[in-house]
């Protein structure tokens, strides 16, 4: 993943939660209709659930599969951020690969518990309790990591937002600093012209004189 950049790392890892917390819901239904399995005797009960394993293997491999992916990402999220919140943001996708390895092992080990104890003792079918109580704590899992997961989207473009108005600010603040040094040329600009203007006064002046000057010598010279 070197050389890829933030969003793209970011798309990557959001495609993996999302195709994580549907194979985890698949494994948590197979769960629950293992559990309430309807055989009436051991014989039956082991049918039934040597018919899955070939299908519990195959989720259960691609969700190892893909938490192996997603943590992958998430490390590389974590090595590519700029900014507090693409590091928090980061993290998170590194506690949502913690809390969805916790929740394959606590699946797995039920569906394992299961297919123990229909090898090792008789049982009747239960009444699907424990099915229903881990479909519950998976659904309520992937709500939180989903509302984790807006609330990190809603930090970020509020980050996003921050930095573009302290960019705005430096602009202005730059604007203002070049508006004040030309302020400050004006008057010596100004002082500037008025120094020529005075000069080109004086210059007149004098020049009048010397044509004035001259005027009386002639008139002087002519009529003497």
């Amino acid at each position: 993943m070197a050389g890829q950049s933030w969003e793209a790392l970011k798309a990557k890892a959001k495609g993996l939660k999302a195709d994580l917390d549907t194979k985890m819901q698949d494994l948590g239904r197979l769960n629950k209709r293992l559990s309430t399995a309807t055989a009436t005797t051991p014989a039956d009960r082991v049918a039934e659930l040597d018919a899955q394993i070939q299908l519990v293997v195959s989720l259960r491999d691609e969700v190892e599969q893909g938490l192996s992916q997603l943590e992958d990402a998430s490390e590389a999220l974590a090595a590519v951020a700029a900014t507090s919140a693409q590091a928090a943001q980061a993290a998170r996708f590194r506690e949502t690969h913690q809390e969805m390895l916790r929740d394959l092992k606590r699946v797995t080990q039920s569906i394992d518990h299961q297919y123990q104890h229909a090898r090792l003792l008789p049982r009747k079918p239960t009444s699907g309790k424990a099915g229903d109580e881990e479909d519950q704590l998976l659904r309520e899992g992937m709500g939180l990591r989903s509302s984790l997961s807006m609330a990190d989207e809603i930090i970020g473009q509020a980050t996003a937002t921050r930095d573009m108005l302290m960019g705005q600010r430096s602009v202005l603040g730059s604007v203002h600093s070049r508006v004040g040094s030309l302020n400050g040329m004006f008057p010596g600009i100004s002082q500037l012209i008025d120094k020529i203007s005075d000069r080109q006064n004086k210059e007149r002046v004098v020049l009048s004189i010397t044509i004035a000057s001259c005027c009386i010598f002639t008139i002087w010279y002519k009529f003497l």
